[in-house]
């Protein structure tokens, strides 16, 4: 009876029972005279075994307390991790409400500013085409010309001021109304056809086969093409301006067309080129004090053209010139308008 104990299918026995059992089955013997030396090794084995369950035990009672401590401070980490993040975002939504705020603050500075000073300028402009017609002399002419050249030049600063404060403050709305391209073009040729003129420049015109009559804002896509045109007379001592409209995708709702002035000017490096379209920005410090202006005029461009559903580049070749273009989706149909196909013949 007790050499079938330790067989009973739960542990793979060991050589020396399956020996002890092979000799059983060969050559019987009594029950009641069992091998006294096979019982002592089984009974070491089961020793053995024993001390062997005991230190497994230790090891993992160990292991378990090694867990449960990594556990414990990896908790306390986690814990102090979320505090850090928490204080952080905290201190990070302040920052961006203070910061939000300044902004808000700065955009109806400067809006208050320039409609402060733009009004009484428009006073001084008036008064002064009003002392045009009283008679003066050619001295007092050409002083009251300079009066109204700084006029128009600081008028022009203001208004720069006033839009890019609206743009900031996501307040510039664009209208959509239908205007013909053909006549804004000449328009805005127009404009600029005297400057161009007193520094001996030549300037044309390149209307492609766009549409004609079109649905946006043609007060601000006039004002874009102006910062082109006016900025390619400022740095263009000789040669000649190209206004440029070509059509890149067109639908029957609307059309992408790209407006692009180019220039024999003095041209731009890739460097100067980078922040080119970043307010307050011009090519060099230089610019600034021989040209004047607030380096607004492009990062004003750039927000309109985006807010036309288009954007804006430059291309350029130090002392060869640059071509500075613009995109602009502008529609077809009237607002709330649908185009529909043509009837067949």
């Amino acid at each position: 009876m007790t050499s079938e104990g330790p067989s009973n299918g739960k542990k793979p026995m060991s050589k020396l029972r399956r020996n002890a059992e092979d000799r059983l089955r060969i050559a019987p013997r009594p029950l009641t005279c069992p091998d006294e030396i096979d019982i002592m090794r089984l009974l070491h084995e089961l020793q053995v075994h024993q001390v062997e369950l005991e230190m497994q035990n230790e090891e993992l009672r160990s292991a378990y307390a090694r867990a449960d401590a990594a556990l414990e401070n990896l908790t306390e980490l986690n814990a102090h991790l979320e505090e850090r993040v928490t204080a952080r975002t905290a201190e990070l939504l302040a920052a961006l409400d203070s910061s939000k705020a300044a902004e808000r603050a700065k955009s109806s500075f400067l809006a208050n500013m320039s409609h402060e000073i733009r009004t009484p300028m428009n006073g001084i402009l008036g008064m002064a085409s009003l002392l045009r017609r009283s008679g003066l002399s050619p001295k007092q002419v050409d002083h009251l010309d300079k009066i109204e050249i700084a006029g128009r030049h600081l008028l022009g600063i203001l208004n720069d001021l006033l839009d890019f404060a609206k743009i900031e403050a996501g307040r510039l709305e664009l209208e959509n109304t239908e205007f013909n391209l053909a006549e804004l073009i000449q328009d805005s040729a127009a404009m600029i056809a005297d400057m161009a003129s007193a520094k001996g420049l030549q300037f044309a015109t390149r209307l492609s086969d766009a549409p004609r009559v079109l649905y946006g804002d043609p007060r601000r896509l006039t004002q874009a093409l102006l910062n082109y045109l006016g900025n390619a007379i400022k740095f263009t001592h000789q040669g000649q301006i190209t206004l440029t409209v070509s059509p890149l995708d067109e639908t029957k709702d609307d059309c992408l067309l790209r407006f692009e002035v180019c220039d024999t000017g003095i041209g731009l490096t890739p460097e100067q080129i980078k922040p080119l379209f970043e307010a307050f920005i011009q090519a060099d410090s230089s610019t600034t004090r021989k040209f004047g202006g607030t380096g607004l005029g492009l990062a004003i461009t750039r927000r309109l053209a985006r807010q036309m559903g288009g954007d804006t580049g430059v291309t350029s070749t130090p002392g060869e010139g640059s071509c500075f273009w613009l995109t602009a989706r502008l529609g077809k149909t009237a607002p709330g308008e649908a185009a529909t196909d043509p009837l067949p013949p």
